[in-house]
């Protein structure tokens, strides 16, 4: 029974329960935006008409190093990238990777997501239940209340970054 009631306090820690205004302050995305957004996405996928592979991947390395995010793994000739964690607030890490296809004369982007709570949340829920708290890397799935959905929105502030892209959701 102690051990029920300890799991389930660390999994409302670490998902938190996040106010969708908290989110629009943090992220800077209005809460009409972040509302459109289907709950239950797990991929960003940008489709960008009479676009060259070579334009897309360099636009999506751009929306990238200005949102201050490292580059793990690039490969131009496969058009693929992967992203190191980063911090992207409420001490909640975010990680992608990024494909990009060509389809008859208009590229495609699918940005995949995942997230873990950072070092600052684990230690909490570590002193908060008495049991060592370590987690591992988890697909986003956006729900605006949760971490995960900080994550999400991290990727959705890149994926708006492209020109000309359309935005649809997986």
């Amino acid at each position: 029974m102690k051990t029920s009631i300890l799991f389930a306090f660390t999994l409302v820690l670490f998902n938190g329960c996040i106010s969708t205004s908290s989110i629009s302050s943090l992220m800077g995305v209005p809460e009409e935006e972040l509302n459109r957004i289907p709950k239950g996405a797990k991929n960003i996928i940008v489709t960008i008409n009479n676009a060259t592979s070579n334009e897309v991947y360099s636009q999506i390395k751009n929306a990238l190093i200005e949102r201050s995010h490292r580059i793990e793994k690039d490969d131009k000739e496969s058009f693929y990238l992967t992203t190191e964690g980063k911090d992207v607030g409420e001490s909640t890490l975010q990680r992608m990777v990024i494909s990009i296809s060509k389809v008859q004369n208009d590229c495609r982007i699918v940005l995949n997501t995942e997230y873990k709570p950072g070092m600052e949340a684990q230690m909490l829920a570590t002193g908060m239940t008495g049991i060592n708290v370590n987690t591992d890397w988890t697909e986003v799935v956006y729900d605006i209340k949760t971490r995960s959905g900080i994550a999400f929105i991290e990727t959705y502030i890149i994926a708006k970054r492209i020109d000309r892209g359309i935005i649809t959701y997986k």
